[in-house]
């Protein structure tokens, strides 16, 4: 007879992302179709696609997930081009919900607004060794110091790649590669990493904005002031996965 046992995976590199608004029974079916949307690449594709002036003007806002090669990076409008949408991959691993009681100010009226606050925490897996099977270089007997590099990167305060490569030319991840191998694992994962708050911004956060509007304006419900969203980039993770 067999018997089910478990096995215990190595770390994996990832991100998690939280997104609050107002806990809201009729927010929820929008909700849920967004995000389980989102596990297939090609709906994600198909919105970035049909949306894509609507979204290249809406990520404008936040041009420090853009600024990844200094002061000649590509600005939305540039780069979510059809070619980086057919590439685009697949990213969301699973996401969960839980609430809170929230007290906040408004900052248009200064009135202390207390209610129900719905958080949704999305979850995104490093697949290095996809990241790193464009690199020849990257070796088993390397591979640890290029995780250790793309690791760092993501935990960088900045993502400029040039000024962090510079910043980090002394540390050990660093020095196991030359100059053109360091910069080409930064720079891969740097398109991860952008991919990510294409997907989290573009997508989800687009999606569900367009939804609340048109909820707003059908039910003549006021607008919500605000929206957050909070990025955790030093998410470690271990799976342990069943096997028989």
């Amino acid at each position: 007879m067999s018997q089910l046992r478990y096995e215990l995976m190595p770390l994996e590199s990832g991100v998690f992302a939280e997104l609050y608004l107002p806990k809201k029974a009729h927010y929820q079916g929008l909700i849920y179709d967004t995000l389980t949307n989102g596990f297939d690449v090609e709906n994600v594709r198909k919105h970035l696609r049909g949306k894509r002036k609507q979204i290249q003007a809406y990520l404008a806002g936040a041009a420090q997930y853009w600024e990844i090669t200094g002061k000649n990076s590509p600005t939305p409008e540039q780069f979510l081009n059809e070619n980086f949408i057919k590439r685009f991959p697949d990213l969301l691993y699973g996401y969960t919900m839980y609430e809170v009681d929230g007290v906040f100010r408004s900052p248009h009226t200064g009135q202390v607004v207390e209610e129900r606050t719905q958080i949704i925490r999305l979850m995104f897996i490093t697949d290095l060794d996809q990241v790193f099977s464009a690199l020849p270089f990257v070796q088993d007997s390397n591979r640890e110091a290029a995780t250790l590099l793309a690791r760092s990167y993501l935990r960088s305060p900045h993502w400029d790649r040039d000024r962090f490569l510079e910043d980090h030319k002394q540390v050990s991840s660093t020095v196991a590669f030359d100059d053109k191998q360091a910069a080409a694992i930064v720079h891969l994962t740097a398109e991860w990493a952008r991919s990510i708050a294409v997907f989290l911004f573009g997508y989800v956060v687009h999606d569900i904005c367009e939804g609340l509007r048109k909820l707003n304006q059908n039910d003549k419900i006021p607008p919500e002031e605000e929206i957050w969203v909070t990025l955790f980039w030093n998410l470690i993770i271990n799976r342990i996965r069943s096997v028989t």
